[in-house]
């Protein structure tokens, strides 16, 4: 998978979304990517680049439970979607529900 590809998929992932309508900003996104810890960045590569299971997962990193690696994977998720990694972004659909 392409790194395109890779930030597509993690795109619609924090999106909550099915599938990407062509404004991801792949450079953003895989610069946000970079920001996170090496535990959190392994986990999304893991699940979402390479399609692993969470036991899969945790197995890769090391002797990781599957609802710790879910754990980590649901932090990375979160930290990404904050406001203050999303600036710049374009968008197309409300990213926070609606909260101001």
């Amino acid at each position: 998978m392409t790194d395109d590809e890779y930030a597509a998929r993690l795109y619609c992932r924090i999106l909550n979304i099915e599938e990407d309508n062509g404004d991801a900003n792949t450079r953003h996104i895989l610069d946000m990517i970079n920001t996170l810890t090496d535990p959190e960045r392994t986990v999304l590569e893991c699940r979402i680049r390479h399609g692993k299971t969470l036991k899969q997962t945790g197995e890769y990193i090391g002797d990781l439970s599957p609802s710790r690696a879910r754990e980590i994977e649901i932090k990375a998720i979160l930290k990404l979607r904050h406001r203050s990694r999303v600036n710049g972004m374009s968008i197309s659909k409300p990213f926070f529900g609606g909260h101001k």
